[in-house]
């Protein structure tokens, strides 16, 4: 029984559950990380333009293109994740992709947040999750993993965000817990 019988081995401590209850408290930023301010998490509920959301929704519906070419479904499966890179140290292209465009939009955003220091890259990834699948995305830290399969070395980004192209689906957890 119990969440073995589901093929699980490992869960959530009761504690994550218990601190989702509690009211955030204040934590200080970590030292020399620019982070202006202390509540690691920012809701923008209109950052990306409606515009933009409906072509993002287009580009990754299930049965687009996207999913097909990138040959999500075995990757997927085989938990053989990708991600893509955008470098915004360069200049824009006329011919960018929506997602590049997004990311340039929001890329102020992560600058404010972050003070002095200028967001020079940034990653991107998309998952598609069926109907009342409810599995959402394993448990994972945001981390450089070419660094960490490299010399072990552990580097997290500057900012994390999220962005929903639909109204349903498993919710984000934000923790402040550090490798």
């Amino acid at each position: 029984g119990g969440i073995r019988s589901f093929g699980f081995r490992w869960r959530l401590s009761p504690c994550v559950w218990r601190a989702a209850r509690v009211p955030a408290r204040k934590v200080p930023p970590p030292a020399g990380s620019g982070l202006r301010d202390s509540c690691p998490v920012r809701v923008y509920p209109d950052a990306v333009p409606r515009e933009t959301c409906e072509q993002l929704r287009r580009a990754f519906a299930p049965g687009a293109a996207y999913w097909s070419e990138t040959r999500y479904a075995s990757a997927s499966a085989e938990k053989r994740y990708f991600t893509w890179y955008v470098d915004l140290a360069s200049p824009p292209s006329p011919h960018e992709d929506v997602v590049t465009r997004l990311v340039r939009r929001l890329a102020p955003l992560a600058g404010e947040l972050a003070g002095e220091v200028a967001p020079q890259s940034a990653e991107w990834w998309v998952h598609s999750r069926g109907a009342g699948r409810g599995v959402g995305h394993e448990l994972h830290y945001d981390v450089e993993e070419g660094a960490l399969e490299a010399g072990g070395e552990v580097l997290h980004p500057l900012i994390s965000s999220v962005v929903y192209l639909s109204d349903a689906g498993d919710p984000t957890l934000v923790i402040d817990e550090t490798l």
